[in-house]
């Protein structure tokens, strides 16, 4: 089977599903058809005890977009139009006076985001991307994943029951989330800039019921960015405290900065991993 989505496993699925024998390790091999190509990257397995049962393997297609971004030297960028979305069904569109039963309702749209400044409102529903019509909601927010930052895309809305154009030009999806959000900041040492966890970051990163402070940017050669700290990551404990908030986080760097050293918690929405780094000690 193909385009399998709402398993809550990834941010971005459409995974291709087999029945190949993938077992715990297997992540990041390669499927292979018949004829010998890669057609897939293992990703997950489902089934009793998660040794056994339905395998699935993330789309080459989709493989191949991050390796471009990153063989040009580029870190990983997701597009994003700013907004939170959610299927159109029948039963919405009949309340919003609409014949139209396929497209993705726009809910909400965040603020100073490519789709604010492009002039999308909330109950607009989007029907078409880039000429072509649009189907699940899931496919959507892939295909404006896919397209990355900085590209212009085409969108044909209904709004109070006709239809409009409008031209987006899709912003970061981290620089996006963590822009005009409260309790910013940008640690010198470490190099690299730390935001509060909202509840929409939370949704949008996957740190639901957790707590930290989301990495928002990192500087191309700074001790985060060779520890191997990438954006979008959560950083729950710092010297083994929990820092829920950015004052925490602020206060624990200072004493850190004192000793020379600061040991990390981080989660990249998968896993967790403990990040141990070398600091120039404040004088």
């Amino acid at each position: 089977a193909k385009g399998r989505s709402g398993l809550s496993i990834a941010e971005y699925e459409d995974f291709i599903q087999t029945d190949a024998a993938i077992n715990r390790g297997n992540s990041g091999g390669p499927l292979i058809n018949i004829d010998g190509k890669v057609v897939g990257i293992n990703t997950a397995i489902i089934g009793a005890g998660g040794n056994v049962g339905i395998g699935l393997a993330i789309p080459i297609n989709m493989a191949k977009n991050v390796y471009k971004m990153l063989v040009e030297g580029k870190s990983v960028s997701r597009g994003v139009l700013g907004v939170q979305i959610e299927q159109l069904t029948a039963e919405t569109a009949d309340k919003l006076g609409i014949e139209e039963t396929e497209g993705v309702l726009i809910v909400d749209v965040f603020e100073d985001t490519p789709a604010e400044k492009a002039g999308l409102k909330r109950y607009d529903v989007i029907i078409e991307l880039n000429g072509k019509r649009i189907g699940k909601l899931n496919k959507f927010r892939n295909k404006i994943a896919m397209l990355g930052a900085g590209a212009e895309v085409e969108l044909t809305v209904l709004r109070d029951g006709k239809e409009k154009p409008f031209t987006v030009t899709l912003g970061d999806k981290y620089e996006v989330y963590a822009a005009g959000q409260t309790g910013q900041s940008e640690n010198e040492q470490l190099g690299l800039t730390v935001t509060n966890l909202t509840d929409e970051l939370a949704r949008q990163f996957g740190y639901e019921s957790l707590k930290g402070v989301v990495v928002s940017k990192v500087a191309g050669d700074s001790i985060a960015a060779f520890a191997g700290i990438r954006v979008g990551m959560l950083i729950e404990e710092l010297d083994r405290q929990p820092t829920s908030n950015v004052k925490e986080f602020n206060k624990a760097m200072k004493k850190a900065g004192k000793s020379g050293s600061v040991l990390l918690l981080v989660n990249n929405g998968r896993y967790r991993q403990l990040i141990s780094m070398t600091l120039p000690k404040n004088k």
